[in-house]
């Protein structure tokens, strides 16, 4: 029997990679003394993102890099698709004196968040980042993001920024070169409600399904082709 190959899985490796090299090419420049100013928060997109500004002590100039969806896909010549899809990428600027001086910042050593901004749509506009399956990265759009009364306290300043890029979808085979068959037939045995005895053999380890005569209840749907 052939095995399947891991596209899909292949995919997530790419967009994983995506999200860290964005952070990455920040942190060069940062590194390279490009930017005058070190960032102090790198990572990925906290998936409590409301908890995670109210409680965690992050420290600015921050970023946090995301993946935003797929929005759509065109058909390349190998039979796979090429996703257009879109990544964000949050900035973060504070200040202690007033939100204009968060956003405007306060000399070389407390850029605002507009500098943040700029910055990174510099630094990864037009960029690939390295990596040879990604189209290179587009700056889509930016926009203000609205702070809650903790971030207000703090005297945060965020931005989100939106990239779009093309990433390839493999298409899924079998090792041999054949295509995985088509779904045609849907047989189901049901126990309801979930007490055991649906098997067909039960002197054998394991459930042995179908086991049509000792189900509570069967489907079978034969879908047209």
């Amino acid at each position: 029997m052939g095995s399947l190959r891991g596209a899909g899985k292949g995919c997530v490796v790419v967009i994983s990679a995506v999200e860290l090299a964005m952070l990455a090419r920040l942190k060069a420049a940062a590194d390279a003394d490009r930017l005058g100013y070190a960032w102090k928060t790198l990572d990925t997109y906290p998936e409590d993102w409301g908890a995670y500004l109210a409680n965690d002590p992050w420290r600015a100039p921050a970023a946090w890099a995301s993946f935003d969806g797929f929005r759509g896909a065109r058909r390349d010549d190998r039979g796979g698709l090429m996703a257009q899809c879109s990544f964000g990428l949050v900035v973060a600027s504070q200040s202690k004196r007033n939100q204009a001086s968060a956003r405007h910042g306060h000399g070389d050593a407390e850029p605002g968040s507009y500098q943040l901004m700029l910055d990174a749509v510099g630094l990864l506009d037009g960029s690939d980042l390295g990596l040879e399956e990604l189209g290179e990265l587009t700056f889509a759009g930016a926009a203000a993001v609205a702070l809650d009364e903790s971030l207000r306290k703090r005297g945060a300043s965020l931005i989100g920024i939106r990239f779009d890029c093309e990433l390839p979808i493999a298409a899924l085979t079998i090792e041999d070169g054949r295509e995985i068959a088509p779904f045609e037939v849907f047989h189901a045995n049901w126990d309801i409600a979930p007490f055991g005895g649906v098997d067909a053999d039960r002197e054998a380890p394991g459930v042995q399904l179908p086991a049509d005569d000792a189900a509570d209840a069967t489907d079978h749907v034969e879908l047209p082709q």
